[in-house]
């Protein structure tokens, strides 16, 4: 494996894969845990390793981190030279999300910061949530949507993003793959 094209790719950011890195450990949907402290190389290499070795279709496949999905993919697109830059959409968490624990964890470390009591919390309205772009395509599928419609939906989806057909139309076949093998 090319490593190295992904390392030396304009966009390749260390904290970003370690960050990933974190989060799927976390789910722990791969079948062994990506280390982080060895060479940027071999920490790509296992990154790969560990999303390619998740069985398609299955329970795991659909607990994979989003983040960890779009940094496999620019780096699949590195390596089958079909990108030179590693582009990834960053998804900004809603202020009612709840921090992953590797957040929560770094946060306790910065500064020493002292715990404080918890305040009972606000009864908040709970805001609409957008539906994952992996429950909609199970509604779609279950609803016995087109193909048009389905690509219509997700273009419309992608268009404020500003991505190109190609992207959306795998997306859509990632998304299909993972919405079919976990409502079989």
């Amino acid at each position: 494996m090319q490593v190295e094209k992904i390392t030396k790719a304009t966009g390749f950011d260390f904290k970003v894969l370690k960050g990933t890195i974190d989060e799927l450990n976390e789910e722990k949907v791969a079948k062994r845990v990506v280390h982080k402290k060895v060479a940027k190389g071999k920490v790509v290499q296992s990154f790969i390793e560990a999303i390619e070795s998740i069985e398609p279709g299955s329970e795991e496949q659909v607990r994979i981190p989003d983040s960890a999905v779009r940094l496999y993919n620019a780096y699949a697109a590195v390596l089958d030279d079909k990108a030179v830059d590693i582009v990834i959409d960053v998804v900004e968490k809603k202020e009612d999300e709840q921090p992953s624990k590797t957040e929560k964890k770094k946060k306790g470390k910065a500064g020493g910061e002292k715990k404080e009591p918890k305040e009972k919390k606000e009864k908040k309205e709970k805001k609409e949530k957008k539906e994952s772009n992996i429950d909609l395509m199970k509604r779609l599928l279950s609803e016995k949507a087109s193909d048009e419609k389905i690509k219509e939906v997700f273009s419309e989806r992608y268009k404020e993003k500003g991505v190109n057909k190609e992207f959306v139309e795998k997306r859509i076949e990632i998304y299909k793959n993972i919405a079919v093998g976990s409502l079989a």
